[in-house]
C-alpha cells in the first residue's frame, strides 16, 4: 500500500479530505491553486499536495492584533447659505 502522502485522491475524496464541496475542488483546480494528475478523464490529486495547500494558507497567531485605522468619514457637501 502506498504511503499516505503518495496517495492519489479523486475529486470527491479530496473534497472529503478538506471538508469542502467537490465543486470547490473543481473551482480551485480551474484556478490552478494546486497541481493535479490527469489519467484519461480522471483527475487525481496527491494527498501531500492538498496538505501543502492547507499549510500554505495557515495564518500564524500574533501576540496582539494590529490596530486598524478608523474609517474615513464621507465629505459633507456644503449647503449654500441663505441670507435673510
Amino acid at each position: 500500500m502506498p504511503e499516505a502522502d503518495q496517495e492519489l485522491l479523486n475529486i470527491p475524496e479530496a473534497a472529503q479530505h478538506l471538508r469542502v464541496q467537490p465543486s470547490t475542488i473543481r473551482k480551485w483546480l480551474f484556478q490552478r491553486r494546486f497541481a493535479c494528475q490527469k489519467l484519461g478523464r480522471r483527475v487525481l490529486i496527491f494527498r501531500a499536495v492538498l496538505d501543502a495547500f492547507v499549510a500554505a494558507g495557515v495564518i500564524p497567531a500574533s501576540a496582539r492584533p494590529e490596530k486598524r485605522k478608523p474609517k474615513r468619514q464621507p465629505k459633507r457637501q456644503h449647503e449654500p447659505q441663505v441670507e435673510a
